[in-house]
């Protein structure tokens, strides 16, 4: 179930970042995806309350999520510099 909202989540900021028209929207995106308060953010510390057996797939999806935001975001910025 984590893993598919993970996923989900991805996809919507992914397309979030596809429709964003300056760098003070591409912060306000990544504020609510990967800010202290963002939306991956929550579900991270949302994994304690996750049985034990699926921790590690959840972390592993977690990371993997950050990662490819990030990536996104500055694939963003060099596309407009």
């Amino acid at each position: 179930m984590a893993v598919q909202k993970i996923r989900a989540l991805v996809a919507e900021a992914r397309e979030d970042i596809r429709r964003v028209a300056s760098r003070s929207d591409l912060e306000h995106v990544r504020v609510r995806y990967l800010g202290k308060k963002g939306r991956l953010t929550e579900i991270l510390r949302s994994m304690p309350e996750l049985p034990a057996e699926e921790r590690p797939s959840v972390g592993r999806e977690a990371n993997a999520a950050r990662y490819e935001l990030e990536s996104a975001l500055g694939e963003w910025l060099r596309a407009v510099e």
